[in-house]
């Protein structure tokens, strides 16, 4: 059995992490808080850590604030990715943007479909921070994908493609699309 994996993102100028800062749940003592709520700036091209994997059963949570709308039609918030950008299944696992300058744009690989995609229908606001939680969890004998925005469940379905990734990366604005104008905070994957 793996053990399981807790990695938050430093949001501070302290570098890439790599397999190597994954937090041993089993330490003891207080948990290890790493970001002590700093925001970081969304940028092009800006990878912030390399986990070892995402399981199954994962959850990626962090929270955003929108300074600017912008007039690109995709504006990349969050990225985890096995190497590009949408080639193969596990290239968005997942990923986020602000589409059109409106809602979330939030991409995973589910059901052998490597971009399947839930679009927020809410015009989201300036200088608003929301909160998101993507995840992947056992109920019963199902796995069950589920995207939370601001503490309710906006999304739900069944995976039964489900696979672990390896080697996932992880970028705070990708390589692809224009980066959102905003800050992202309390970045969390658990897997």
């Amino acid at each position: 059995m793996q053990e399981r994996v807790i990695i938050v993102i430093v949001a501070t100028a302290i570098g890439l992490l790599r397999f190597g800062d994954a937090i041993n749940p089993r330490q003891t003592g207080p948990r290890r808080e790493l970001t002590n709520g700093l925001p970081l700036d969304i940028k092009k091209s800006n990878q912030i850590a390399l986990l070892p994997y995402i399981a199954k059963v994962y959850s990626v949570s962090f929270d955003v604030i929108i300074n600017n709308l912008g007039t690109a039609r995709w504006n990349s918030i969050i990225h985890l990715t096995i190497g590009a950008d949408i080639s193969v299944y596990g290239d968005r696992t997942p990923a986020v943007w602000l589409n059109d300058g409106k809602g979330f744009y939030i991409c995973s690989a589910i059901n052998g479909n490597k971009d399947k995609c839930y679009v927020d229908p809410i015009q989201r606001e300036v200088g608003v921070w929301y909160h998101i939680e993507i995840s992947q969890s056992l109920t019963g004998n199902k796995l069950m994908y589920a995207i939370n925005i601001n503490q309710e469940t906006v999304y739900t379905i069944e995976n039964t493609q489900a696979e672990q990734f390896e080697k996932v990366q992880v970028w705070a604005g990708d390589e692809y699309y224009a980066p959102l104008d905003g800050k992202i905070r309390n970045i969390e994957v658990k897997t």
